[in-house]
């Protein structure tokens, strides 16, 4: 059983109690309570669309989650989250605090309330190949009003492989599916279903040094997390980590 008292960072700070029970080795059992506040930005309080009388969002949460191992070949684990924001901030199109003549941003009247499930899990193919996948469906509502720009279904599939003892490779496929755009996203946002898929390599220079490849985006997909505003096509990154 322990408790984290996290201060404020970033305009966020939460403190949980978390527990966990091994009924036996291979077994995990494991329980959160939180509370946490997150401050208005900056952004949200001085930009032209700003308030200033924002007061910060403040939030409940729990889980209870289970986490099985077979050995050391594969693991899976499952997860339910419940949470509760009161004082939301979004940006409110009727709202005539600011001066934008266009909307401001505002707190959300009533209880956001967002509930779901995770489950996760991996396994080794062999010593040189391991898969890994991720599911969460998530139902996010304030007082019966579903939430937009909140996927419901947010999937990640991968493969991860030691091709040589210096040169590994990975490949990444992410669905993310059922998303409603906000009510102010031009009429022909592309928000809504996407499939995005990586790629990299890895090649070890030394034992605390290694040169890295990244392909984002592979397929070059066309779509918008935010009406209106344009998400990156195909990205290429290169680059180089150490440790000392």
């Amino acid at each position: 059983l322990r408790y984290d008292d996290n201060s404020a960072f970033g305009g966020k700070a939460s403190g949980r109690l978390a527990g966990v029970w091994r009924p036996q080795q291979d077994l995990a059992l494991r329980a959160v309570i939180g509370t946490g506040f997150r401050a208005p930005s900056l952004y949200e309080r001085f930009s032209i669309y700003g308030d200033e009388s924002l007061s910060p969002e403040k939030s409940r949460s729990f889980e209870l989650g289970v986490e099985k191992t077979y050995g050391e070949k594969a693991s899976v684990k499952a997860t339910l989250f419940y949470t509760e924001i009161e004082d939301l901030i979004d940006f409110d199109g009727n709202s005539t605090a600011c001066a934008s003549g266009f909307g401001c941003y505002n707190q959300v009247a009533g209880t956001t309330k967002s509930r779901g499930l995770e489950l996760s899990g991996t396994y080794a193919l062999s010593d040189r190949t391991s898969l890994y996948g991720n599911y969460t469906y998530t139902d996010a509502k304030t007082d019966g009003t579903r939430l937009t720009r909140t996927p419901r279904h947010d999937l990640v599939l991968g493969v991860d492989a030691t091709l040589t003892d210096r040169l590994g490779a990975s490949l990444d496929m992410r669905y993310v599916a059922d998303v409603l755009p906000s009510p102010y996203a031009p009429a022909d946002n592309k928000v809504g279903d996407y499939t995005l898929v990586g790629a990299g390599l890895t090649y070890d220079l030394t034992d605390t040094a290694q040169a890295y490849l990244r392909v984002e985006n592979l397929f070059d997909e066309d779509y918008q997390t935010a009406g209106g505003f344009n998400t990156p096509g195909r990205s290429a990154y290169i680059g180089f980590r150490a440790d000392f």
